[in-house]
């Protein structure tokens, strides 16, 4: 990784943007400080493994990815585009098929993520229903499909903690080598900071003011996704990222 994210500050209200994202505190993205027992958060994959899911990274906007239906009989009152809707239906019912196929045939299983697993099906079927057959005006339909993203991706997540991570974690051998292509997380200590480097989660480990040894920062970058991104100095910067609070 070639920059250290921009570290999202507990806030009492989380709020929602245009695209129905959360900004820093969308999990779906961006890194959350390590919660031990939601270890599936980190393991949200950063991008597609097929093309056909891509839809679940777009940007969906009230300008570009919902339209009015003249049907309802009643004015602002639409759906996400029917291509739209099409492919993240397929998808989220893809991420579903493939979480209840690892419901179903793994051996000594988690059984508190089995359970979250089976909230986050019903929640995402909920979801897709409310997108597919409730009109609804532009912020509400965006917000909508922005959430069957988010509970899409967290049940991705959730696949790759199973299939992938939840061995890892038990078996005791090093995987730092084959660092995951997932969201990662920040933590507070020094002994998580071991533990995701050593299952292969992308990690930054968070100091408070009093150390010295704080990462350099080369430059400060702006994305489009009102995201900050610390690009580290490879010149400067050597082993485990730390980030000063």
């Amino acid at each position: 990784m070639d920059y250290v994210p921009e570290y999202p500050a507990e806030r009492k209200v989380i709020e929602t943007y245009a695209d129905g994202r959360w900004g820093l505190r969308e999990y779906s993205r961006w890194p959350q400080v390590l919660v031990p027992d939601m270890m599936h958060i980190p393991c949200i994959p950063r991008r597609p493994a097929m093309e056909s899911h891509e839809v679940l990274w777009d940007n969906l906007l009230p300008t570009s990815a919902w339209e009015e239906d003249p049907l309802t009989g009643v004015r602002d009152l639409g759906y996400i585009k029917k291509e739209i809707r099409t492919r993240l239906t397929t998808a989220a019912e893809w991420q579903i098929s493939r979480f209840e196929l690892d419901l179903n045939t793994m051996q000594d299983r988690p059984e508190q993520y089995c359970a979250h697993g089976t909230v986050l099906v019903t929640i995402l079927r909920q979801a897709l229903d409310r997108m597919n057959k409730l009109p609804s005006a532009a912020g509400t339909s965006i917000a909508v499909a922005a959430h069957a993203q988010r509970i899409s991706l967290e049940l991705a997540g959730m696949c790759t903690y199973l299939e992938v991570v939840y061995r890892q974690l038990s078996g005791g051998l090093d995987h730092s080598w084959e660092v995951l292509p997932v969201v990662g997380t920040f933590v507070r200590e020094g002994t998580g900071a071991q533990t995701c480097t050593r299952i292969g989660l992308p990690a930054s480990e968070l100091r408070d003011g009093q150390h010295h040894n704080a990462l350099p920062v080369a430059s400060k970058v702006r994305d489009p996704c009102y995201r900050t991104r610390f690009v580290i100095d490879r010149r400067l910067a050597w082993g485990s990222r730390h980030i000063r609070r």
